[in-house]
């Protein structure tokens, strides 16, 4: 009787396993997969945000530090010694 169960259980989880394996190579192979396309618009946005972050970058590196930022800086230097 527990035998019985027991291989019925077992037969159970075999025909699952093989179910999902068909449905796997269904979806890999029989139908059509998503593909994403890229159109030259989506591209110039993406160079424009690229050119406008680089842009703000150099900017930030030009500019000279302020005395005030100066004098914070020494004020932190003189706290720690």
């Amino acid at each position: 009787m527990v035998i019985n169960f027991l291989s019925q259980i077992v037969l159970f989880m075999l025909f699952m396993m093989v179910v999902h394996g068909c449905w796997v190579y269904i979806q890999d192979h029989v139908r059509k997969k998503k593909i994403e396309i890229v159109t030259p618009s989506q591209i110039e946005k993406y160079e424009k945000m690229i050119d406008e972050l680089q842009q703000s970058h150099s900017q930030s590196i030009d500019q000279p530090t302020t005395t005030e930022q100066e004098e914070e800086l020494c004020d932190f230097v003189n706290s720690l010694l």
